[in-house]
């Protein structure tokens, strides 16, 4: 009996997230995709957040033979979710020298979480816009909120955020 609620206990402790995303893809826009700048804002959340969430997007986008840098930045109060390819927080030097293809922009729109007996309970929110360089009309978005519970969240719920952004990109056919 005890080693039945040790394992539930330890379950409860775990961390995992699921989420959900809606997007919509420029029928114009031919592709491909295979040079990807990926900048990752945070806000409410910690820097290591987004640092997460940008890892784990390169190394998920490498795996699909797309080559990426990707930076990570503070965002502040600016809701980035209608940014221009030009914003003030991209690293126009390294996009410049990088040459891509693709920018995706990934900023976080809101973030609420509790506490209850036996875990955390928060919820983030995402934009995702995908811009060709230095134009300013997306070629894609996508709205994603991550349910997350346990106590390393982050870990958890960047790798599931991640994973959920690559499989629209390809369910969208903008990469292959």
């Amino acid at each position: 009996m005890r080693r039945l609620l040790a394992a539930i206990v330890a379950i409860l402790l775990l961390g995992c997230a699921s989420t959900t995303v809606q997007s919509k893809r420029d029928p114009e826009f031919t592709g491909p995709l295979d040079r990807l700048y990926v900048a990752v804002g945070y806000s409410s959340v910690e820097e290591s957040y987004a640092a997460e969430l940008a890892t784990h997007l390169s190394k998920l986008l490498g795996d699909h033979g797309i080559t990426t840098r990707h930076q990570v930045f503070d965002q502040g109060e600016e809701d980035l979710s209608l940014a221009a390819i030009d914003a003030p927080v991209l690293d126009t030097a390294a996009l410049r020298e990088f040459l891509p293809n693709g920018v995706l922009i990934v900023s976080e729109t809101a973030a609420t979480w509790q506490r209850r007996t036996f875990r955390e309970l928060r919820d983030v929110s995402h934009d995702a816009s995908l811009f060709v360089p230095w134009k300013p009309d997306r070629i894609w978005r996508a709205s994603l909120v991550t349910d997350e519970h346990g106590d390393d969240v982050n870990r958890a719920s960047m790798k599931t955020t991640a994973e959920t952004i690559v499989k629209q990109l390809l369910a969208d056919k903008l990469i292959d």
